[in-house]
């Protein structure tokens, strides 16, 4: 009877250990370049509020709502999901008037015949000049519609005058492209 279930326990567990290599073999890891061009217009005018800073200084938070395009611009072969569509951004954007520096922080969802990816953004920003032309530049972090993970730089402009936002995912002209689509998948 023991000599029977030593027998079936070394089974049991010589089939979980093929189980779990062959589960590893399986995972295989893909990482594959990501890029688009966003170009986005406000819903309505963003909302401004100013207020005194925790250090005294005068800040400006401006909350609002742009929908525009991605197109995208992907070396080589391009990622499993590629970045084409309508574009929602909903953001938040707070700056110190005094240095420009500020930072922002919101959501991106991209469609195209149902959704294309939905994820969260945060981003070090610095107001330019007088009209209010602000640059940013930060980290994009989505879920693809095949379940990868969209992990990419993101660069915008937003025009002080109109409201608009122009912007890349991918990386600035000096910089190497650090976007990319993971898949979740490790070795």
């Amino acid at each position: 009877m023991k000599r029977a279930l030593l027998v079936v326990l070394a089974a049991t567990m010589g089939f979980s250990t093929m189980g779990v290599a062959i589960a590893r073999t399986v995972a295989t890891p893909e990482v594959d370049p990501a890029g688009a061009k966003l170009v986005l217009g406000a819903v309505a005018p963003p909302t401004q509020t100013t207020c005194a800073g925790e250090d005294g200084g005068p800040y400006n938070t401006v909350v609002g709502t742009w929908k525009g395009t991605s197109t995208d611009n992907s070396p080589g072969a391009g990622p499993d999901v590629p970045l084409n569509g309508k574009i929602t951004v909903t953001a938040t954007f707070t700056a110190d008037l005094t240095s420009g520096r500020g930072v922002g922080s919101g959501t991106a969802k991209l469609t195209k015949s149902g959704l294309v990816f939905k994820g969260k953004f945060n981003l070090v920003i610095q107001i330019l000049n007088a009209n209010g032309d602000v640059a940013g530049r930060g980290m994009l972090i989505a879920t693809l519609k095949n379940g990868d993970t969209l992990v990419a730089n993101l660069e915008i402009f937003l025009n002080g005058v109109t409201g608009g936002i122009t912007g890349n995912i991918d990386g600035a002209p000096s910089f190497s492209d650090l976007s990319a689509e993971w898949n979740g998948r490790t070795c």
